[in-house]
């Protein structure tokens, strides 16, 4: 939009411009050389550089959405999440046993400023989990991941991911483990 706005002032700038430049110049030629370049790149370059840019709505900005601020990603072997304060965490893939989500009672995680939901990865040993919230940077590729393991609850997570109820739910159990809910 300030694009748009900064090309029509442009626009609206060209004419007197023009006419200022050939009552002082008195070519009509040259004053339209100069008022081209000037009302035309100038003025949306100054106008650009003064007007704010707006603020973002995506999940990108921190400020908006705390939950960006964890970075998580999965490789060949481990699962690693840097958490805001910087501390690193990390589980071995081979030691993963169920992905819960925890979900919170918020209508509406936005407006109130907390996520929808966490992951929860839980592992072999006890207390051995990683957690991390919906929202978190590079969360979609985790849950790409996720997804194709075989036995994952796309159910669970659609429930998750659409509701506003308090809940424990499981996408996946490591077959044979039984389902230990951690």
């Amino acid at each position: 939009m300030r694009l748009f706005f900064s090309g029509v002032v442009g626009l609206l700038c060209f004419f007197p411009l023009y006419w200022w430049l050939t009552s002082l110049i008195g070519e009509r030629d040259a004053a339209a050389w100069i008022a081209l370049p000037v009302a035309f790149v100038g003025v949306p370059a100054l106008l650009l550089k003064i007007w704010p840019k707006p603020s973002s709505s995506s999940l990108e900005g921190q400020e908006q959405f705390p939950e960006s601020a964890f970075d998580v990603v999965v490789d060949e072997q481990h699962l690693i999440v840097r958490r805001p304060d910087g501390a690193i965490e990390r589980m071995a893939l081979a030691d993963l046993r169920q992905i819960v989500v925890v979900t919170e009672a918020v209508a509406h995680p936005v407006e109130t400023g907390g996520a929808a939901f966490w992951w929860l990865w839980i592992g072999s040993a006890p207390g051995q989990r990683l957690a991390f919230p919906h929202g978190a940077s590079g969360e979609r590729a985790v849950q790409l991941w996720a997804q194709l393991l075989p036995g994952f609850e796309h159910g669970a997570l659609a429930q998750a991911l659409r509701g506003a109820v308090a809940a424990r739910l499981v996408c996946w159990t490591m077959p044979g483990w039984g389902n230990e809910l951690a």
